[in-house]
Order: structure tokens, then C-alpha cells, then sequence
């Protein structure tokens, strides 16, 4: 039998004081195999832009009776034209509400530290951000 909870696209973005680092891989359950793995790192002064749009696709799921038909996905674009695609919701599935990420408070961190970083100016300060989230988590980014 193929369960289609066997196999599981993982994605992990981790967020620096001066770049991104970025780990995908595919991972069967079944198998207790690991494939497709790649990482990157993006210094935020080499960033070009971070988009974010609603794209179509299409799967099935055991949960649904209707195929799923879009995600939204947030693109962060290098100045060397590689695109880091991250899929950051599929609408259709119920996600249980410990493993939802406030995706838009990242998204605003990462468009603050990309300003911050193409801005040059000596007498800036450092930045902090924090954002919390229930029950208490806490992220802190100092930048230089």
C-alpha cells in the first residue's frame, strides 16, 4: 500500500543576521529514505526581491474529495536569477493549529532585512526584531 502521508517534502528556511540558509529534501516514511537534498544560502545585500503569489496545482488527498488546486508559494529572488520557492500554504488543508507558522510576519522580517541591508548608511543602528507567537516562542534577529 502507498499512503500519501509516506512521503513529505520538507522545507526549512532559517533566518541569519546576514543571509538565509535554505534546506529542502524529500523524505519516505515507507523507506526511511532521504532524497532530493539541497541547500543554499542567500546574503540579504545579493537579494533581489521576495514575492509571494497564489499558484495553481494539482493533487489529490486522502482528507479531500476535490483535487487540490492552489497554493500560495513565496518566492525569494536572487540577483543571479535563482529562485528559492517555498510553499508556505495549501488553503484545502486543515493544518493542526501547533505546526501553523505566521508566514506574513516573516515575510515582513525578511522585506525589512533586505531593505536594511541595500541601505548604506554609516550611522545606522542595529536592528531587532521579535515576534511571538502562542504559547510563547521567540525569535530575535540582530542585524549589523
Amino acid at each position: 500500500y502507498f499512503f500519501n502521508y509516506s512521503y513529505w517534502n520538507i522545507q526549512i528556511l532559517i533566518l541569519s543576521k546576514s543571509y538565509i540558509s535554505f534546506y529542502f529534501c524529500g523524505y519516505n516514511w515507507l523507506n526511511d529514505e532521504i532524497i532530493n537534498e539541497r541547500s543554499n544560502e542567500y546574503f540579504y545585500q545579493d537579494m533581489a526581491t521576495i514575492k509571494t503569489e497564489t499558484n495553481e496545482v494539482s493533487f489529490l488527498s486522502k482528507w479531500n474529495d476535490e483535487p487540490i488546486t492552489e497554493a500560495r508559494i513565496t518566492k525569494i529572488i536572487h540577483n543571479s536569477g535563482d529562485i528559492l520557492n517555498l510553499i508556505t500554504e495549501i488553503p484545502e488543508l486543515k493544518q493542526p493549529p501547533q505546526t501553523i507558522v505566521d508566514i506574513e510576519k516573516i515575510e515582513k522580517t525578511i522585506r525589512i532585512l533586505l531593505r536594511h541591508a541595500k541601505t548604506i548608511d554609516e550611522s545606522r543602528k542595529p536592528i531587532s526584531i521579535q515576534f511571538r507567537q502562542e504559547p510563547v516562542k521567540e525569535v530575535v534577529l540582530d542585524v549589523e
